[in-house]
């Protein structure tokens, strides 16, 4: 099992996390495959900034990370898996403050119960978000309140889960806006009755490969 103490030293701490830090994160953009016109809009699109809260949590023996599902009902990105979090706001100090107010506003986390540790890779999204993933311990989480409006439910992916690559899995689809149409892969992870995908399973993936 992986001690706190090693997880933080994996990580570079949250004094480094500023917007511009951000920004030149995503400049670099030298990150995991992304969808295939992540860098096309990198440069051509002026990309939606947002973070999210990648909150892991010690149960005694175990180690899990929170994840929320969407409402089906949502207009945008319905019924699917995410960590907490959202667009940068004009108040929001740094990324961290987008975070942690976020998971506060959708899963009733307060900032005390949270420990940053630092981030993981820029991810780009084909819909024209980048997001900075915010990586967290959660000291404790026995007093958490679903805000229904933004999320359905709650669950808990074994780090053990994440740990072992058989449960790694890609798909293949094909995108069509307009009069384009492109096939693309994307990661999977098949969790119980959870279909973890997309940016959400991309971001586990770079855990996962920070932590092997």
């Amino acid at each position: 099992m992986i001690e706190i103490s090693q997880l933080r030293k994996l990580f570079k701490g949250p004094e480094i996390i500023s917007h511009k830090y951000f920004d030149q994160l995503t400049d670099d953009l030298i990150t995991r495959a992304h969808h295939p016109l992540a860098k096309l809009k990198k440069k051509s699109f002026n990309l939606i900034p947002s973070a999210v809260l990648v909150p892991i949590i010690y149960e005694e023996d175990n180690i899990k990370i929170l994840l929320t599902k969407r409402p089906t009902n949502l207009k945008d990105h319905a019924g699917q898996i995410s960590f907490p979090g959202g667009k940068i706001e004009t108040g929001d100090l740094t990324p961290i403050e987008t975070s942690l107010r976020e998971a506060s506003e959708e899963v009733g986390l307060s900032r005390e119960q949270v420990e940053v540790l630092g981030n993981l890779d820029v991810y780009v999204t084909g819909t024209g978000f980048r997001i900075l993933p915010i990586v967290s311990v959660i000291k404790d989480f026995s007093s958490l309140k679903i805000n229904k409006s933004e999320v359905d439910e709650i669950f808990y992916l074994p780090l053990e889960f994440l740990m072992n690559k058989n449960n790694h899995q890609e798909e293949s689809a094909t995108y069509s806006h307009g009069n384009e149409k492109y096939d693309y892969v994307y990661s999977v992870l098949p969790y119980e009755n959870y279909k973890i995908w997309g940016a959400t399973a991309g971001m586990l993936i770079n855990l996962y490969q920070i932590l092997k």
